[in-house]
């Protein structure tokens, strides 16, 4: 339930932790056209401050699941 969970930390972003990793849409791939990369090796990109995105890498599971829970049954 991807969606669903990117809303939710949208309005309850104490739910998970992030990192910042500069962002970039592949547009020379066969295979991954149009796909969004997260750089992680740390090579030699040029990175600028617009590049860089917050990501969610760890979610709480159970304040999520309680925060559905109560977002269903409003």
């Amino acid at each position: 339930m991807h969606d669903p969970l990117a809303a939710m930390l949208a309005m309850n972003p104490d739910l998970a932790k992030y990192e910042e990793y500069p962002v970039f849409i592949e547009l020379n791939g066969d295979l991954t056209r149009g796909m969004t990369v997260a750089e992680r090796r740390g090579s030699q990109i040029k990175i600028t401050e617009r590049s860089l995105v917050k990501i969610a890498t760890s979610v709480d599971p159970r304040g999520a699941v309680q925060r559905m829970t109560e977002a269903l049954s409003a």
